[in-house]
């Protein structure tokens, strides 16, 4: 069998999120694989360009704008405007990692990009 476990419905449940305690099973398997996972809620979606995030004054902060160095030219061979929003922000998630970020802030909790 693969290094995928499988993790039970009840030990899904007895995860509690407001005290960031995670059922000894899971963190076992969790802490027995390779590769890093941790639990984490989702807190905030970006969903389209009417998202807050794209306003004048997110938590305190403007929306990102275009690095024209990381962006290829347009389809007439034009270069990106460096003053236009950063849209590539849509579909992020913005995650609380339940065993790091419990007492975290939410302005500062990290964009996840979904896979």
């Amino acid at each position: 069998m693969s290094s995928v476990t499988n993790i039970s419905q009840q030990s899904l449940n007895s995860i509690n999120p407001s005290s960031g305690n995670v059922d000894s099973r899971i963190q076992s398997v969790l802490s027995s694989t390779t590769n890093s996972f941790h639990i984490a809620v989702v807190v905030d979606v970006i969903l389209n360009d009417s998202h807050p995030f794209f306003g004048d004054n997110y938590f305190g902060k403007k929306p990102p704008l275009i690095n024209s160095q990381m962006y290829p030219v347009n389809y007439k061979g034009g270069v990106p405007d460096p003053i236009e929003k950063d849209y590539s922000f849509i579909g992020r998630i913005k995650i609380r990692i339940l065993d790091k970020e419990v007492k975290t802030p939410i302005d500062k909790l990290p964009w996840a990009i979904p896979r």
